[in-house]
């Protein structure tokens, strides 16, 4: 923690006992997968990088090209007299030209430019179609992690609630005398089991919730502080 965080952690904020299960709305998963392909931040900038070195293709094409660039000048020339009788006279001159350039001597070269950027292109299309694959799974992963969650976390709160019953009424026969102690250890360790399976699906929960927003470019401000929210110092036994 202290590797990610750069600061020591004594103690680690635990989980309200109320924690709210929502399912993604809507309850679509081709809606979650399309979104995700709409406003994913990382795909955003994988398209960037396509356009940008789709037009790096067109750029350096066109360093092959003749280049034709008109030209002019203009001027005036004094022309004075042989004796101080005659007058001076003076004359205007414009000059208006067409140069064409050609580079004759840089094809090897321009051509390599053309065929590395036309690499890059293909690169980074190859990399934006994985990325779309990648996040289609994801998002899959995700929605169908929030809605196995709740499921899970709803039935290991019910198998809590029946390890709870079932404890007591061991203990209860532990003092009759009709049950013994090893009895009693199993039913506690089937307890603590039933706790702590229920409050990692609580987590699990969580983690899916964020996860489903991260691949649809919704991970906000908002949504951090609702989770936190339902994080607590825990209390010492």
């Amino acid at each position: 923690m202290r590797e990610l965080t750069g600061r020591d952690h004594y103690a680690l904020l635990s989980l309200t006992d109320h924690v709210p299960l929502h399912s993604p709305e809507p309850a679509n998963l081709g809606y979650w997968q399309q979104r995700a392909l709409e406003d994913n931040l990382q795909l955003s900038a994988a398209r960037y990088a396509v356009q940008s070195s789709m037009e790096n293709v067109g750029i350096q094409r066109a360093e092959r090209y003749p280049t034709l660039d008109l030209t002019a000048s203009a001027g005036r020339n004094d022309i004075s007299g042989g004796t101080g009788l005659q007058q001076s006279q003076t004359s205007d001159e414009l000059r208006v030209g067409i140069q064409l350039t050609a580079p004759l001597f840089r094809g090897g070269q321009l051509n390599s430019q053309v065929r590395q950027a036309q690499y890059q292109h293909t690169e980074a299309l190859e990399r934006l179609q994985a990325l779309q694959r990648e996040l289609h799974r994801a998002t899959s992963d995700a929605y169908r992690g929030v809605e196995s969650s709740i499921q899970r976390v709803q039935a290991l709160d019910r198998a809590r609630t029946s390890t709870q019953r079932a404890l007591e009424a061991v203990e209860a026969g532990f003092m009759a005398g009709t049950r013994t102690s090893v009895e009693v250890l199993d039913a506690q360790r089937e307890r603590f089991s039933a706790e702590r399976n229920y409050r990692q699906a609580r987590y699990d929960y969580l983690l899916n919730t964020l996860r489903l927003a991260q691949t649809v470019g919704a991970l906000e401000p908002g949504l951090l502080s609702q989770i936190n929210q339902l994080l607590e110092t825990p209390t010492e036994s």
